[in-house]
């Protein structure tokens, strides 16, 4: 987005927030890179329709999935400076608003489950997170939506690390991200997820990585119909949005929107595990093959590198470990 059009963006959000509080009713933006179809918009749904019921309908939120608002990264940037909008944010690209330490909730092969990373959430190191990130002007409304685990999404399967050879690799442009499959030996494209669809279909990237759901409903097994069973995030998102903004809102309408954004996180973590097997199904009745990658491998080749890894706080990731109560 050229920079005119983006802060054109930002500040006409802010007129129209401005405008609706003076007849009683704020109109909140929520912006999502997921499909429509995708479980998250659903759930976000029901919580827009929760909170409206809430607060007698002066406070509205308004969905834009698909990547509608802009990209991640300029959504997140409106979200700073001040728009009317929440936006589902990972801890990786949270990380640029808080401390860089959360990152590691990203890196692959660190946790072997999410009730690993639900102990982390609920640690004090956590919090120190949270209220760095008020600091900066940005409020996280819940951070318990457990997108799923990731796998390689690609035109073949990727079983040994080896495999992974200069492969065209599609990877969000977050460091953890782009610094750990750079150690798989993989030549890093970063381009937004609601791109990933036609980079996949035109060559420009050969794989890509995401949650089965998210692959599923975004149709990225139609141009790259193999899956590699990595696991190798268990991936949390979180909901923020502009402190601001959320300070200036109603008592009731805060705790409204922290209350329905909670439980729908719990909602989203549930029916998403509970949907894995049957979208796995469906996956493969459309001719998708499943291969289980040599996990233990693809672990060894990257976790030595958070022991000294450039963004992290030192001793973070053995820290991390005690709290989550994971093998070293």
């Amino acid at each position: 987005m050229k920079r005119r059009t983006f802060m054109a963006t930002v500040a006409g959000a802010g007129a129209a927030f401005v405008t609706s509080r003076s007849h009683a009713r704020t109109v909140l933006r929520v912006g999502t890179g997921q499909a429509a179809a995708d479980l998250q918009v659903t759930i976000l749904n029901e919580v827009a329709e929760r909170v409206a019921r809430r607060t007698n309908g002066e406070l509205t939120l308004q969905l834009f999935p698909g990547g509608q608002l802009g990209s991640e990264r300029d959504v997140h940037e409106q979200v700073k400076l001040g728009a009317p909008i929440l936006t589902v944010v990972d801890s990786g690209y949270f990380a640029n608003y808080t401390s860089r330490d959360v990152g590691i909730l990203s890196a692959p092969f660190v946790f072997t489950s999410y009730d690993q990373v639900r102990r982390v959430l609920a640690s004090d190191i956590a919090r120190g997170w949270l209220q760095r990130a008020e600091g900066n002007g940005i409020r996280m409304l819940s951070f318990n939506w457990f997108f799923g685990e990731r796998h390689i999404v690609g035109k073949r399967a990727f079983p040994e690390v080896a495999d992974l050879r200069a492969v065209k690799f599609r990877l969000a442009p977050i460091p953890i991200y782009i610094d750990s499959f750079k150690q798989l030996g993989v030549s890093p494209v970063t381009i937004d997820f609601a791109e990933v669809y036609g980079a996949l279909q035109q060559g420009v990237v050969d794989a890509a990585e995401g949650p089965l759901a998210s692959i599923f409903s975004s149709k990225l097994y139609e141009p790259a119909p193999n899956v590699s069973l990595t696991g190798h995030v268990k991936q949390v998102l979180g909901i923020m949005m502009n402190k601001g903004v959320f300070d200036a809102l109603p008592a009731a309408h805060r705790t409204a929107l922290v209350e329905e954004m909670t439980a729908g996180g719990d909602r989203y973590s549930e029916q998403g595990l509970a949907k894995v097997g049957d979208i796995r199904a469906q996956m493969e009745r459309s001719g998708v093959r499943f291969v289980n990658a040599n996990v233990a491998a693809y672990s060894a080749t990257v976790v030595p590198m958070y022991q000294s890894y450039k963004d992290w706080t030192p001793g973070l990731i053995d820290q991390v470990r005690k709290i989550a109560g994971a093998a070293g």
